[in-house]
């Protein structure tokens, strides 16, 4: 197991729940009606937080199961279910066998490229007649972050400021989304956007984030060596410093809620 992998599951676990998973997953528990349902599957499942939260609500009635995106996450999920006596069953690897009442996807720190993918395997998951729900940062998502990013690589002469616009067009419209989830033999969708507002006091409070130093930089530009993110990072911090001065910085994220059955 890679120490530097676990660390990260543990850095998502440990600085995103609050901060970021919670406030996804509320979005999704303002529609999600679990009345009638038995069993729940849960892609994206990180450590176990939400699984961990929603069978808490339902009071364990639920048989849950959570998708783990990397054997680390997985590892520790499982070290958690195991210390809370959690019946809570964890893997790494999605099903196909159609049998779930309900299919949850937080896909707010996926790639854009992977979310046909997860619509499909969603798909795979469903009983007929069952109820999904994704999550999904949408188009005009970071825009504040982009802008900034765009203005420090444009420094080097403009031979990476392209990478910054394909970030920018790779976000997903609602759309695209919904033909996607289509495609996926999915129907009856209903859609909302949330917008989603992050704030910092500092520059370097943002700029040294676990969600920005650690999660999103490397993976919008993952060609960069830790050193060059690193540099990065610090003409990121000086540049909010000049622009925004004693205010906090904030961005948006638009949070693209899909839901709807299998078809």
């Amino acid at each position: 197991m890679s120490d530097f992998s676990r660390e990260l599951a543990f850095k998502q676990d440990l600085f995103l729940g609050e901060i970021w998973s919670d406030r996804f997953f509320s979005l999704i528990q303002k529609k999600l009606d679990i009345k009638n349902a038995e069993t729940v599957l849960h892609f994206n499942a990180g450590t176990g937080r939400n699984c961990f939260a929603l069978a808490e609500h339902s009071r364990n009635t639920l048989q849950i199961t959570g998708i783990c995106e990397t054997p680390q996450h997985f590892q520790i999920a499982q070290d958690k279910a195991a210390a809370l006596k959690s019946p809570i069953r964890f893997q790494a690897e999605p099903v196909t066998d159609r049998t779930f009442d309900i299919v949850i996807a937080d896909a707010s720190l996926s790639r854009p490229e992977h979310l046909p993918t997860l619509l499909s395997q969603i798909s795979a998951a469903l009983r007929s007649d069952g109820t999904f729900f994704l999550i999904a940062a949408a188009s005009g998502s970071f825009a504040e972050i982009f802008s900034l990013l765009w203005e420090v690589t444009a420094e080097d002469g403009g031979s990476n400021s392209g990478v910054i616009e394909s970030l920018i067009a790779a976000l997903p419209k609602l759309d695209s989304l919904i033909d996607d989830a289509k495609n996926a033999d999915l129907r009856k969708i209903e859609s909302e956007v949330a917008t989603e507002i992050f704030e910092y006091e500092r520059a370097d409070d943002f700029a040294q984030s676990p969600l920005f130093a650690d999660f999103l930089l490397p993976q919008w530009l993952s060609d960069f060596s830790c050193d060059e993110l690193a540099v990065i990072r610090k003409k990121i911090s000086r540049l909010i410093e000049k622009e925004y001065g004693d205010l906090p910085f904030r961005f948006q994220v638009k949070a693209a809620v899909i839901s709807g059955k299998r078809g």
